[in-house]
C-alpha cells in the first residue's frame, strides 16, 4: 500500500499502509462514536480517525496534539477522508480542497473561453463576419 500524505494546520504528515490493528481501530471507533452521537461527534470521528492512522508513522503525535491544532474544518474532513480511502473504507472520492481546486481549474477554463469568445466576436464584428 503505498503511502499517502495528509495535511494539518498546513504542515504535511505521512500515513504509511495501515496496519489490521489500524483498521480495525477505524472501524470500531467509528461505530462507537456513531451510535452515541453526542454534539461535536463529527470532530470525535475525524479527530480518533486521524490519531488511528498517524500514530504508526508519527508515534510523537497523540491524540491530544491534534485536538490543540490550529487547523480548519476543510483540512480535518479531507484529511479524514483520504484515510478513509487510503484504508479502503470509500472508494475514491475526491476531498473538499479537490473539489475546491477542480472548481477553480474549470472557472479559469470558463473565464479563458469567455475571452476567446469575445476577441472572435470582436474580430468578426470588425471584418462584418458572424
Amino acid at each position: 500500500m503505498a503511502d499517502i500524505t495528509i495535511t494539518l494546520a498546513g504542515q504535511e504528515y505521512k500515513i504509511g499502509g495501515l496496519t489490521i490493528r489500524q483498521a480495525r481501530d477505524l472501524r470500531v471507533g467509528d461505530e462507537t462514536i456513531a451510535k452515541d452521537a453526542a454534539p461535536g461527534w463529527v470532530y470525535e470521528l475525524c479527530i480518533k480517525t486521524i490519531a488511528v492512522a498517524i500514530r504508526e508513522t508519527h508515534p510523537e503525535i497523540k491524540e491530544e496534539d491534534l485536538w490543540n491544532m490550529q487547523t480548519t474544518e476543510d483540512e480535518i474532513a479531507d484529511a479524514r477522508n483520504a484515510i478513509l480511502i487510503h484504508a479502503g473504507f470509500r472508494k475514491g472520492e475526491k476531498t473538499i480542497a479537490q473539489l475546491r481546486a477542480t472548481l477553480a481549474a474549470k472557472k479559469i477554463e470558463l473565464d479563458e473561453l469567455e475571452k476567446t469568445l469575445a476577441q472572435r466576436e470582436a474580430k468578426a464584428k470588425e471584418t462584418g463576419e458572424e
